[in-house]
C-alpha cells in the first residue's frame, strides 16, 4: 500500500526482460513496486516450493555435519554403491515432475492466469536444479571422494577403495609414456580426474601419509563452514 502511494498508483508490470532497463531508469522504491507483478509472484512462489527439498537437505546438513568425524561418517554413507544417486532430497525434487508431486502446485495454479506457462517454468526450474544437485553429488563416485572407504572401519570398503586407487591412475600412466599427440591430449584430460592430490595419495597408498592426505581432502571441514552455518541459522 505504501509503495503504491509512493509510486503514484501505477500497476506493477515488471518482467524479466524489462528489469535491466527499469533498473537504470527508476529509483529503488519505485523499482521495488514495479517488480511486485504477477509474474514475480508466480516465479517467487514456484521457486519457494521447488527449492524446499534443497532447503531441507541443507538444514539437515547444518544439524548433523558439525565435526570432522560427522563429515567422515557422511562421506562414507554417500560413497556406498549408488547411495548418492538415491539421496532423499534428489528424489523429492524428481517427485515434483510426477502426479503426486504436482499436487503441491494446486494453489498456485488456481491463482495464475497462464497455467501452461507456469507449468513450463516449473519443469525447467526443477530439471535444472535436479541436474545441478546430481552433478554436485556425483563427485562421490570420483576421486578423491570414492577413496574415502580407506578411512573407515569396514575392511571390504577399504580394499575396494585401495583397488580403485591402484587402477585409476593406470590409464594415465600408459598415456603419459606415449609419444603421439592425441594420446597426450587425452592424458591432459585425465589429469583432471584424478587430480594431482588424488594421484599423490595413490602413490603413497601403502604409507600412512596416504591416509593423512585423504583426511585433509575429505574429512577436514573448511573453517568457513561453521561461520556460514551460523549465519544461515540466524
Amino acid at each position: 500500500m505504501i509503495l503504491e502511494w509512493y509510486g503514484g498508483g501505477a500497476n506493477p508490470d515488471a518482467t524479466c526482460q524489462q528489469f535491466d532497463k527499469m533498473r537504470e531508469d527508476l529509483g529503488g522504491l519505485e523499482l521495488a513496486f514495479k517488480c511486485l507483478s504477477n509474474e514475480t509472484f508466480e516465479n517467487a512462489h514456484l521457486m519457494y516450493i521447488c527449492s524446499e527439498p534443497c532447503r531441507g537437505w541443507y538444514s539437515w546438513h547444518m544439524k548433523h555435519v558439525k565435526t570432522a568425524q560427522d563429515n567422515l561418517k557422511y562421506q562414507l554413507h554417500l560413497s556406498r554403491s549408488i547411495t548418492w544417486q538415491c539421496e532423499w532430497h534428489s528424489r523429492e525434487l524428481a517427485q515434483f515432475l510426477s502426479p503426486l508431486g504436482w499436487s503441491k502446485f494446486e494453489k498456485l495454479m488456481n491463482a495464475v492466469s497462464n497455467p501452461d506457462g507456469v507449468a513450463k517454468k516449473i519443469f525447467s526450474f526443477v530439471t535444472q536444479l535436479l541436474g545441478r544437485r546430481c552433478a554436485s553429488l556425483s563427485r562421490h563416485s570420483s576421486p578423491p571422494y570414492c577413496y574415502v572407504g580407506l578411512l573407515g572401519n569396514d575392511m571390504a570398503s577399504a580394499r575396494a577403495a585401495g583397488d580403485l586407487m591402484i587402477s585409476d591412475p593406470t590409464p594415465l600412466l600408459h598415456l603419459e609414456v606415449s609419444t603421439t599427440d592425441q594420446e597426450q591430449n587425452l592424458a591432459a584430460d585425465l589429469r583432471l580426474t584424478p587430480d594431482a592430490c588424488s594421484r599423490l595419495a595413490s602413490m603413497l597408498l601403502f604409507h600412512e601419509k596416504s591416509k593423512a592426505l585423504l583426511k585433509v581432502l575429505l574429512v577436514t571441514i573448511p573453517g568457513s563452514k561453521c561461520i556460514e552455518d551460523c549465519h544461515t541459522g540466524c
